[in-house]
């Protein structure tokens, strides 16, 4: 849990840096809900990648406001409940 909140989460992705090789990667932001959704249904619905958001709750872009006014992502996993909002920063590769 971030105890700055949704503008720690944006921070922290704006700041967010990897390099691989002679490749620096710095364009770093918070995903929108629909991009939180695209990456669940592909690592729980394929093979085609690992469980990269195993949390239920992520700040995301866009989306509805939770009850501390924070914008959440809330992924319905039965039997699994949180109150912990998590960080998942994504970047475009275009």
């Amino acid at each position: 849990e971030l105890p700055g909140g949704i503008e720690q989460a944006r921070s922290h992705c704006e700041q967010y840096v990897e390099v691989t090789g002679d490749k620096v990667y710095n364009d770093w932001r918070l995903p929108t809900a629909a991009e939180i959704q695209i990456i669940i249904d592909h690592q729980d619905d394929s093979g085609a990648m690992a469980e990269v958001l195993s949390g239920t709750q992520y700040y995301c872009a866009y989306n509805g406001v939770d009850s501390r006014g924070e914008i959440i992502y809330t992924k319905v996993v039965p039997g699994k409940n949180s109150n912990s909002s998590h960080v998942r920063c994504v970047r475009d590769a275009y």
